[in-house]
């Protein structure tokens, strides 16, 4: 992945990560791997947790389980 230098690394791992989400290559209920993204986009834990963070707190696309990991939330209906 290519990263635009104006535009926080954070920013632009969440946008990818939402992307996946939608697009359906990461589906319901898969684990976001947070080894994986770090390795395949070769960025730093902590800019993949703030991704994370900001999917999980702003976006709620992400739920997070102590211990257990951070999942994709089940997909609200959309209102007519």
């Amino acid at each position: 992945m290519e990263f635009n230098p104006r535009i926080p690394k954070w920013r632009q791992v969440a946008d990818e990560i939402q992307r996946r989400i939608e697009a359906g290559e990461i589906g319901y209920n898969d684990v976001i791997s947070e080894v994986q993204l770090e390795r395949e986009l070769e960025v730093s834990r902590p800019t993949i947790r703030q991704a994370i963070a900001y999917l999980r707190d702003d976006l709620k696309l992400i739920e997070t389980i102590p211990g257990r990991g951070s999942f994709v939330r089940e997909p609200t209906p959309k209102k007519p």
